[in-house]
């Protein structure tokens, strides 16, 4: 019995070595199997200055917005117009109680009549040696002064009606009849329309990279689609606004046969001057965006076929679909434009035609 059973671990021993042994001579003459080449789309670096176009929403307004006062207070008489009335150079809008700058208009008169008879009798008497020279000198300067006054009195008589300073509407009656007002209190927001339309809209400190008084733009309306009216940069603000953080661009807009109203919305693109060639690449091909960084796939020719490398870049700025590229590319390469997320470095690609790259990622 014990015979038999060691006679049959021997014979199961021998198998098992013999098994072994065949396992891994099958091993040996196995060779893991080649990865499949990725097809990938691939266009070289351009090295271009682009036209950098900024798009912008903002509102229609005149150009000059007024805010009118009366150079005197006192006691509002009358307003003539209406919130939202046109109204021309030189109308009549408001009045203030003249009795106040009536009284010191007489006031005046009565000053240069008395002291024009004191200079008459004055040079009477120089004439005949009676007075001395600085008396008449005295009295001519008190009749010059006396004239001075008088003109300064009907000068603020005429300032007790305002008037409008140019052709405009009236966006804003700001006070009523019968209030006491300042000298400055606004009576009146206005619209002058001598300097024609503007729009304005706010960018940030960024794109006023190469932005400059002059340069061109086109402006859309909602109010009136389909049609693109030419402007161009009239002024540039040097500080932000305090409210908004953005900086204040207006434009001004040819639209002479269009019915345009203040405060409209519109939509500006302005076309900045280029700048310097730098690389460009298409933005799809960029990996691992985050602000201004990013990174792309760029061709690396190896023993064994051609592969990929990350290359890390710095954007200059964005221009449609493309890139151009601050630093990180020497303009030389020859980058990923699509299939950049079927690689990785050190994988073996096979660069395609666009049609190839979609039919083999399916």
């Amino acid at each position: 019995m014990n015979t038999q059973r060691a006679s049959f671990m021997v014979t199961a021993l021998i198998a098992l070595a013999t098994g072994a042994t065949g396992c891994a001579d099958a091993r040996a003459d196995s060779k893991p199997a080649a990865l499949p080449l990725v097809a990938v789309r691939v266009v070289p670096v351009e090295r271009l200055a682009l036209e950098r176009p900024l798009r912008a929403t903002g509102r229609l307004g005149q150009k000059h917005s007024l805010s009118l006062s009366f150079k005197n207070g006192g006691t509002l008489r009358a307003l003539l117009v209406q919130e939202g009335a046109m109204v021309k150079k030189g109308e009549r809008l408001a009045i203030v109680d003249p009795t106040e700058i009536a009284a010191q208009v007489a006031q005046a008169r009565a000053s240069v009549e008395k002291a024009d008879r004191d200079q008459a009798r004055i040079d009477r008497l120089h004439a005949t040696a009676v007075v001395a020279q600085s008396d008449t000198d005295n009295a001519h300067t008190a009749s010059d002064i006396a004239h001075a006054t008088l003109a300064a009195a009907l000068y603020n008589q005429a300032a007790s009606v305002l008037v409008a300073p140019e052709d405009g509407r009236i966006d804003k009656r700001l006070v009523e009849v019968g209030e006491q007002v300042g000298p400055g209190s606004p009576i009146y927001a206005m619209s002058g329309s001598a300097a024609g339309l503007v729009a304005r809209v706010g960018v940030v400190d960024r794109d006023l990279i190469g932005l400059s008084l002059g340069d061109p733009a086109h402006v859309e309306l909602d109010a009136l689609p389909g049609r693109v009216f030419p402007a161009s940069v009239s002024e540039i603000a040097h500080v932000p606004s305090l409210t908004s953080g953005t900086y204040e661009v207006e434009l001004r807009v040819s639209a002479a046969d269009a019915p345009l109203v203040a405060g409209m919305t519109t939509k500006v693109e302005i076309i900045r001057k280029v700048g310097p060639a730098l690389p460009v690449v298409p933005l799809a091909s960029l990996i691992d965006a985050d602000g201004s960084h990013a990174a792309l796939y760029a061709l690396a020719p190896t023993t064994g076929g051609l592969t990929v490398q990350k290359v890390p870049i710095e954007i200059a700025y964005f221009a449609g679909d493309r890139v151009a590229v601050q630093s990180g590319l020497s303009g030389s390469e020859q980058i990923l434009s699509e299939g950049a997320s079927f690689v990785e470095p050190g994988r073996l690609v096979k660069p395609v035609e666009a049609t190839e790259v979609a039919d083999a990622h399916r």
